[in-house]
């Protein structure tokens, strides 16, 4: 019960990786009494939490890269694969996957079970769901929820079938890790609240905080005017972002 606690802290916007730090953190005092393996499983969660946002915020990065180049017709789109909502190359993809799985094998081992094991696991996972699961800034919940559901079962599959376990209380399981890598990598920002700071059509600035992307800079009429118009809308619930 406590790894899908602390799975689902990370559907709170705003709540990602610390609030999971922070529970694993307790819940390991709780059950040792051990203030310092209690701090140990804290750091750890927080520390593999944001490695892994940091490897889809790179690779995201340069998703947007290589989308200019192909639109402007730099680079053939035939180039390119569409892995977790990214144009990467094959390389790219791969060294997507085999970061995935370095974080995998080395949480793994922090915390007790096998490096092979974790390694295996969120590679297998990675790959997968790159491949197959949607990703992106704007998701909906039910894609989220069903993504990260569909992660935890490849993640503690692979785990069981390389040796190791599928999901136990221990942090380390591959099914708690397959849904984490879903939600701090390849969700985007569809689980971020994000603020924008924009002069509006009074003159005056207004701070917008919303889940998801609004619009792309990059796009025709994303300004200030559209976004005082999304606003407008939230304020009086006609729509749902």
């Amino acid at each position: 019960m406590s790894s899908v606690i602390s799975i689902a802290l990370n559907f709170i916007p705003g709540c990602q990786v610390w609030c999971s730090a922070l529970f694993n953190a307790a819940m390991t005092y709780s059950m040792t009494g051990s203030l310092s393996a209690g701090l140990k499983v804290g750091i750890i969660s927080a520390a593999v939490g944001y490695a892994l946002q940091g490897i889809g915020e790179y690779f995201n990065e340069l998703g947007n890269i290589n989308q200019v180049a192909i639109d402007s017709g730099a680079w053939a789109k035939d180039a390119f694969v569409e892995f977790g909502s990214n144009m990467l190359t094959s390389g790219q993809a791969a060294a997507q996957i085999g970061a995935h799985a370095m974080v995998g094998g080395i949480s793994a081992e922090l915390q007790g079970g096998k490096f092979g094991h974790g390694f295996i696991s969120a590679g297998v996972t990675k790959g997968a769901g790159g491949a197959f699961l949607p990703g992106g800034s704007d998701l909906k919940t039910h894609e989220v929820v069903g993504g990260a559901i569909i992660s935890a079962a490849i993640g503690g599959t692979a785990s069981a079938l390389s040796g190791g376990l599928f999901v136990t209380e221990n942090r380390a399981n591959g099914a708690r890790m397959g849904a984490m890598q879903y939600l701090l990598n390849q969700t985007g920002g569809s689980l971020k609240r994000r603020t924008i700071v924009t002069e509006s059509v009074d003159g005056k600035d207004h701070r917008y905080q919303v889940r998801g992307l609004i619009c792309s800079t990059s796009t025709a009429g994303c300004n200030g005017a559209y976004a005082d118009k999304v606003f407008a809308h939230v304020n009086q619930n006609v729509v749902t972002l």
